[in-house]
């Protein structure tokens, strides 16, 4: 695994039309879940906790995430319960 990682390190993949916030936030996504098991608790830069929940939040996540037939709810962290 270590050697598959350092063979794509450098590698710049960006999936079609969800731009070069997705492979971000599937990174800081992850990083946060396998973390943990190890004692490696990643700290995320408060600019990129921004961008990608931006992301996650956008019209472009859900089409990419979720496909046309389903869709979720955006509201605004104001008017939440």
């Amino acid at each position: 695994m270590i050697g598959l990682l350092r063979t794509h390190a450098n590698g710049h993949f960006t999936p079609p039309s969800l731009g070069s916030i997705a492979p971000l936030t599937d990174v800081i996504v992850h990083g946060q879940e396998v973390g943990p098991p190890f004692g490696i608790l990643p700290e995320i830069r408060r600019t990129r906790l921004v961008a990608i929940l931006d992301f996650l939040v956008s019209a472009v996540a859900e089409r990419g995430f979720l496909g046309e037939s389903l869709k979720c709810s955006r509201r605004p962290a104001s008017r939440r319960p």
